[in-house]
Formats: structure tokens, C-alpha cells, sequence
């Protein structure tokens, strides 16, 4: 759970105003709006990625109940992917995509 949008203490806009800590800003406020951080870009991109597995684990499961052999196996073979994907040494927008396509492959109609 991220814990604030921000939490300035102080001047929001100066960081180094405290003696003893920064900031807790995933973003800063505007007059009208807020500008982003690459913590927030971060943060999002990750509550995407649980998204997408998720999608990808209910796909499956219900392929692996299907009563076609071939959407099982396709099932199956989308299970061991995502079970032994290596997330900390893969270029991450290719595991996005490539969970994207398990899910498309999973719920294509013959």
C-alpha cells in the first residue's frame, strides 16, 4: 500500500528543508493539478503489471477447465511461462507483452 500521495511537512517544493528527512511525495501539487515522479510512473506501472497477472491467472485457470484439449494446452503452456518468467533480469514491457498475448491466446473464440 503506497502510503500518501504526498506528505510534504514544510515546503513542498524544497525537499532538503528538513534536517533529517525528505519529502514523502509520489508527486507535487500544482495550481492545477500535480506533476508526477518516477516513484509514482513506478508505482503505477506495478499495480499494471499485478493487473495483467491476474488477468493472465483467471485465463488460465479457466482454460485448463475448458473441454478442448488444445485451449488446456495453451493453458498449461501460459502457466509454466508465467510461473518461471525471470521478472529481475527481463525487460518488463516485454513480459507485459507477452502476458497480453497468453491472455488474447486464452480468450480467443474459434
Amino acid at each position: 500500500m503506497d502510503f500518501a500521495y504526498w506528505w510534504p511537512g514544510g515546503y513542498i517544493w524544497n525537499d532538503f528543508d528538513h534536517p533529517k528527512s525528505r519529502k514523502h511525495c509520489y508527486v507535487y501539487p500544482t495550481a492545477n493539478g500535480v506533476i508526477d515522479t518516477n516513484a509514482w510512473e513506478g508505482f503505477r506501472e506495478g499495480l499494471d503489471d499485478i493487473r495483467y497477472a491476474t488477468t493472465l491467472r483467471l485465463a488460465i485457470e479457466k482454460g485448463k477447465s475448458s473441454r478442448k484439449s488444445q485451449v488446456q494446452n495453451k493453458a498449461r503452456s501460459a502457466e509454466k511461462w508465467l510461473d518461471e518468467v525471470d521478472v529481475e533480469s527481463r525487460d518488463l514491457n516485454t513480459v507485459r507483452l507477452k502476458m497480453i498475448d497468453h491472455i488474447l491466446e486464452l480468450n480467443e473464440r474459434p
